[in-house]
């Protein structure tokens, strides 16, 4: 499962109706030149109530790279961001005086040692900005506050906090989407809570289709098997869920009709 493009697909799932235009995989050039993330400021009122950290500094264009943990940060990580936003610029006919409307993002897990020696100011658990022409932020998953706000974060952090914050899930009901994709990601750590907490994995199939959505329809059955996912959900609300084309492109017409044969003859012999 590729870290990145979940990023991507959890970012922009959870800011849909934020009011935010989220493009993911920005090409600014002919060599593989490609932005992770660029979030564009459509109207001055952004309606999120997740990623808050992030929504409440944005301007018109804000360009994003990140780094799961598995990752290496290097020191030239920060001028390829910021000669990434230069050929965005470029790419939108920007002006001198317009660039002032960026934003730039680092998002990790851990501070590195090169982010440490920086000097940056601190604005808040887990957030640090270095004063450019433009503010660069310097986002640190594994310092940011355990609460709902920071959630589709946290889903990304590590050791202990990453406990921490698959509790929060679990304990929280305003969190039940992202049972599913806790469960996918991390399935040793959840079920040890699972059972720690007397649960059943009727909490978890509550909330797959969340976990379809931010994962992907193959991540899912590849973690918890199709037979599962769809004697759980249904086929039919799978196909409603991301349409008949996506099922058969994602796991073949053969899988799909193979599987409902299966279901149809586990019914006859019930």
């Amino acid at each position: 499962m590729s870290w990145d493009a979940f990023f991507k697909n959890l970012v922009k799932s959870e800011l849909i109706n934020a009011n935010l235009k989220v493009e993911p995989d920005v090409k600014v050039g002919k060599l593989p030149l490609i932005i992770d993330l660029v979030i564009i400021k459509e109207k001055p009122d952004i309606r999120s109530r997740t990623l808050t950290i992030i929504t409440k500094r944005l301007k018109k264009y804000n360009i994003f790279e990140f780094k799961s943990a598995r990752d290496k940060q290097k020191e030239s990580d920060i001028p390829k961001l910021t000669g990434y936003c230069g050929l965005y610029c470029q790419r939108k006919n920007l002006n001198i005086i317009q660039m002032k409307e960026i934003t730039s993002w680092y998002i990790v897990s851990r501070r590195s040692k090169f982010i440490k020696q920086l000097n940056l100011k601190k604005l808040e658990n887990g957030l640090y900005c270095f004063n450019f022409y433009y503010p660069i932020y310097f986002l640190v998953i594994n310092e940011l506050d355990i609460k709902k706000e920071n959630i589709s974060l946290l889903i990304f952090s590590s050791g202990l906090k990453l406990k921490k914050s698959i509790e929060l899930i679990v304990e929280n009901k305003k969190l039940k989407n992202f049972l599913s994709v806790a469960f996918i990601l991390y399935p040793n750590e959840v079920t040890k809570i699972f059972t720690e907490k007397e649960l059943t994995m009727d909490d978890f199939v509550k909330n797959i289709r969340y976990a379809i959505e931010v994962l992907g329809l193959k991540n899912v059955i590849e973690s918890v098997g199709i037979n599962k996912v769809i004697e759980e959900i249904g086929i039919d609300k799978v196909i409603e869920e991301i349409g008949i084309d996506k099922v058969i492109e994602e796991i073949g017409i053969d899988k799909v009709q193979k599987v409902i044969d299966e279901i149809k003859s586990k019914n006859n012999h019930k």
